[in-house]
């Protein structure tokens, strides 16, 4: 009996997310309609529904959190307390093709934590590989330059690159598909 009530419970709090705002911009967009309202007056009554959606939107998809799982696939740990991302952008087709980097800055004191769970990882310095031009730029525009370059390749999927920087706050990470 409990579950039947939660289950009804759900299916009318799904509705009434759903349903009034889509409701309220049908019945809107309806009464324009009859007052003779331009077209494109009429389209203003999606507003509700559309913030509905961005706002759900927002909730399911937070990007903080899709950061997060980056950094935990890279360095298979939680990230520590005081860390923030920023500059996620793909260096080539988008996130979904899998070339992607971001950064994180953290306090000097998880800057070494972090440096000893990549080297505990597996990290290798490495001189080689380029830098992408999204770090390049980033570089440019805060007067920083890379300290040490270090790479995990012995995965089968992925490449994973990490760039620590001279300030002591700031690593970029990248994770990047292996050529077939």
């Amino acid at each position: 009996m409990e579950v039947v009530a939660l289950i009804a419970l759900l299916g009318i709090s799904l509705a009434l997310i759903f349903g009034l705002p889509f409701g309220i911009a049908q019945y809107a967009y309806n009464f324009l309609k009859r007052k003779k309202v331009p077209v494109y007056w009429r389209w203003t009554a999606l507003i509700p529904a559309l913030g509905v959606l961005y706002l759900l939107a927002s909730w399911i998809l937070p990007e903080e959190h899709i950061y997060e799982l980056d950094y935990k696939e890279i360095i298979a740990y939680k990230h520590p307390e005081g860390t923030t991302y920023f500059y996620g952008q793909s260096d080539q087709y988008g996130k979904h093709s899998g070339d992607f980097s971001f950064g994180i800055q953290t306090y000097p004191e998880n800057y070494k934590a972090i440096l000893d769970l990549l080297e505990r990882r597996g990290f290798a310095k490495d001189s080689t590989t380029a830098t992408p031009d999204t770090i390049n730029t980033f570089l440019k525009e805060n007067d920083t330059k890379i300290i040490q370059k270090l790479s995990l390749t012995r995965y089968s999927q992925y490449n994973y690159y990490a760039d620590l920087l001279s300030d002591s706050s700031t690593i970029f990470m990248r994770k990047v598909p292996k050529k077939s």
